[in-house]
């Protein structure tokens, strides 16, 4: 039966290591594992002419290189950065790397100079197809995304007022923002509602649910409006503080949905209205179980 698989090789010539980039390399603290992983590099990219790239589309990160040359991964870290200082590897922001020598150990001797010059070639038409890409995705975001100017004051003194300067009829499309800067602007929110908070016990149970609130759609506006009614509550009704939920209860249980309900008597009104009752009961006319 034939031999139908295709082999392939590397032809490294007897200076090899007598080149100043391996000198420079090997007279490195940890230069022989280094340049153990740079030819387990060159090895692993003759299937795909240089291009280290599993099936030419998931990147070869650090950690998945260190399983393929069995290294730590510290050290192929620092690998790859010496590789490319020397000017061994090219790294594209697709994650691929080039083997930037691989032309000169493969083939046939005639041909090395124009094979060296097509990989450095299409090196540099993959690098340029970056760049447009990105010129291209800027400008679209540019003639997609309108400027927008929304002023939004939220002003939390100690009767939690909210004011918005927006018109209830206009419609805003805003600009998409990372998850990280999501994240700062969730915190900073809970951070002037906590400052305001009467009972602060739990915060971070309460930063927690009131994070995944918002992750959840639930508005900024809406929170800090149920927190203002509670603290009017809170005040109105002269709840002692030992009868104040923590923070942790009143974000768990999402408390700013609650409707709280103010009542029309005073506080001397109060006073003289549980007097009555004690009266009551004293005399017997009102009867307790």
């Amino acid at each position: 039966m034939a031999d139908t698989k295709k082999y392939y090789y590397l032809k490294l010539k007897e200076n090899f290591y007598d080149s100043e980039e391996m000198i420079l390399l090997q007279n490195m603290q940890d230069g022989y594992l280094y340049s153990d992983i740079l030819m387990k590099l060159y090895l692993r990219s003759l299937k795909n002419n240089g291009k280290l790239m599993f099936k030419d589309v998931i990147p070869y990160t650090p950690e998945l290189l260190a399983q393929v040359v069995r290294h730590q991964v510290g050290t192929v870290k620092q690998a790859l950065h010496i590789f490319q200082e020397l000017g061994l590897i090219e790294l594209m922001d697709s994650g691929a790397i080039y083997m930037l020598d691989i032309q000169n150990f493969i083939g046939e001797s005639s041909t090395e100079a124009d094979r060296q010059r097509k990989y450095y070639n299409k090196i540099k038409a993959e690098k340029q197809l970056e760049i447009e890409c990105k010129e291209q995705c800027k400008k679209s975001y540019k003639t997609s995304t309108p400027e927008i100017d929304i002023k939004k004051e939220i002003e939390l003194d100690t009767d939690i007022e909210i004011e918005l300067n927006k018109d209830n009829n206009e419609q805003f499309s805003l600009p998409s923002v990372s998850k990280k800067e999501l994240q700062i602007q969730y915190e900073n929110e809970f951070e002037k509602l906590w400052e305001h908070y009467p009972n602060k016990k739990g915060k971070d149970q309460a930063k927690n649910k009131y994070l995944l609130a918002r992750k959840q759609g639930i508005t900024y506006e809406s929170i800090a409006q149920g927190l203002k009614n509670y603290i009017n509550y809170i005040k109105s009704e002269n709840i002692e503080e030992k009868f104040i939920k923590h923070g942790s209860t009143w974000f768990n249980q999402k408390c700013w949905n609650d409707d709280y309900k103010i009542s029309n008597q005073t506080k001397g009104e109060k006073v003289d209205k549980q007097m009555e009752i004690l009266k009551g009961v004293h005399n017997g006319s009102i009867k307790v179980d």
